[in-house]
């Protein structure tokens, strides 16, 4: 046997025994003389427990190394307890842990532990949508907690918890039976009724336990009789998130709107500023769902991402609404019921506007300057599709194209000056209602940055956006509007040359 293996197994029966009694009694001397007796790294050893401990033994186990002060094992620790989804118990475990040895637990960590160990003693409906917001490492161990020992404390909480599939109907049933609360009648009385048969099973087993107990259960109760409908808080509970705009005018928009079930009917639409809402789905979610959701996007470097009060999200879709019938462009099935559903109050309502769109520098000077910084934006992954796409452009291509491979132009000047003139010609096809719009989308995404704390960039697109109806030549003053040209230009001449005959002459690139 090696020293290590060794040292692990003295190291498990001394976590074991330890599970057995309570956290505050410290190591018997048999077990604490035979880990100092046995060779190998301790560190190293109690690691590896901590790795492979089943969740049953991770507690005794963190408290074994706290009661060793063995040095070294924050990271360890906090891998095996709070980064995944470790039984709550553990993860008290660990934060005391972690705290003994003088690590500095972040307040937020803390504040997690605080709010999962309250709603298990207390459980209620805000407890019970606070904990569906925390991340799975979290989630799953608070309900897991909860359901084995606080399920029975509120069965207002246990019907949502069922209703957002949290908790299966016949766990619920077994745990309220054993409660003796007099309260989980009606709610058990409701399985009876609405599920499944092993559930009704349950539920009715339960409903016999209480009465022996001395609980009263009237049968002549009709079946149902606990409603799980509860008034919706659309103005507390909705949520609203926006992307940024792209450079054809279009971004996704989010409402997550509570129902009277209290699950959650989330709409997701994607629009644009010519065509108004292309794509609308409604789906059923929970709210925990949907903030991962929401934060994984964040994540993506590609998207630009903030949240944003449910009435403003209404707002713009009302505007957008107004696109689709002078567009002529039909609106997604779905979306009309979503509006005059639950989610009608916000959208008959005129919210604040998506975030605060900020004000330009102060100076001509400054404004120059930031006019001129501008072009730096382009450089961030959600601005990456921002080119002036059409026929300008292609026409533009074809243009150079025809400079490269003429054969009357022989002075490259000329050549040069020809690819010049194409390229730039494209700013003329910028009438006044498209300097409208790209003023609009840059707007939209100066209010989107600043949303998302960005204040630099966001002055940056503010001014930009101003320069679409203030500055007269677009491609010799206006340098963000000169690279989305060129851009332009030039996904349309590689496409052109993509499709070229295999004889074509060939040519330079502008």
């Amino acid at each position: 046997m090696s020293e290590s293996h060794e040292l692990q197994q003295v190291l498990q029966r001394a976590a074991r025994d330890l599970s057995r009694r309570s956290e505050a009694t410290s190591l018997r001397y048999e077990h604490l003389d035979a880990i100092r007796s046995a060779p190998g790294n301790q560190t190293a050893a109690l690691a590896n427990l901590l790795d492979a401990a089943a969740a049953d033994d991770l507690t005794a186990t963190i408290h074994l190394a706290r009661l060793l002060k063995t040095p070294d094992l924050e990271d360890a620790i906090a891998e095996a307890a709070l980064r995944r989804a470790a039984p709550l118990e553990a993860k008290s475990a660990a934060i005391r842990a972690l705290q003994d040895s003088g690590t500095d637990v972040p307040e937020a960590v803390v504040a997690t532990l605080t709010l999962a160990e309250n709603f298990v003693g207390a459980p209620d409906v805000p407890g019970l949508r606070a904990v569906l917001d925390l991340p799975e490492a979290w989630r799953q161990p608070t309900l897991d907690a909860w359901t084995e020992r606080g399920i029975a404390a509120g069965p207002d909480v246990a019907a949502i918890a069922m209703e957002e599939g949290q908790v299966d109907s016949a766990t619920v049933a077994e745990r309220l039976g054993a409660s003796g609360d007099e309260r989980a009648v009606a709610l058990l009385q409701a399985i009876v009724g609405a599920s499944d048969r092993e559930s009704a099973k349950r539920a009715k087993r339960a409903l016999h336990q209480l009465r022996a107990r001395g609980i009263t259960v009237d049968d002549a109760e009709p079946r149902g009789a606990f409603s799980l409908e509860i008034e919706p808080d659309i103005a507390g509970d909705s949520l609203g998130y926006i992307t940024g705009v792209d450079g054809l005018g279009g971004r996704i928009l989010w409402m997550l709107i509570p129902n009277s079930t209290g699950g959650y009917g989330l709409l997701e639409a994607v629009i644009d500023d010519v065509h108004g809402i292309r794509k609308a789905e409604v789906l059923k979610t929970t709210r925990g769902d949907f903030r991962q959701h929401m934060t994984r996007l964040r994540e993506n470097p590609a998207v630009l991402l903030a949240k944003a009060a449910p009435a403003a999200v209404a707002g713009i879709l009302r505007e957008a609404e107004a696109l689709n019938e002078s567009s002529a462009t039909e609106i997604p099935s779905g979306y009309a019921e979503f509006c005059s559903g639950t989610a009608a109050p916000l959208f008959e309502t005129t919210g604040e506007g998506v975030g605060d769109l900020p004000e330009p520098p102060a100076g001509e000077d400054a404004r120059r300057e930031a006019l001129r910084d501008a072009v730096e934006l382009l450089g961030a992954p959600y601005f990456s599709n921002w080119a002036i796409l059409g026929d300008a452009a292609e026409n533009a291509a074809t243009a150079v194209r025809a400079a490269e491979t003429s054969e009357v132009l022989v002075d490259e000047d000329q050549r040069k000056q020809q690819v010049d003139q194409a390229v730039a010609g494209v700013a003329d096809s910028f009438d006044d209602l498209e300097r409208a719009r790209f003023k609009s989308r840059l707007h939209q995404m100066a209010r989107v940055l600043a949303a998302s704390g960005n204040s630099t960039d966001a002055a940056r697109a503010r001014v930009a956006g101003d320069g679409f109806e203030t500055v007269t030549d677009l491609y010799a003053d206006h340098p963000f509007a000169r690279a989305i040209i060129q851009r332009g230009v030039m996904a349309a001449y590689q496409h052109l040359r993509q499709h070229e005959p295999p004889d074509a002459a060939q040519g330079g690139q502008p």
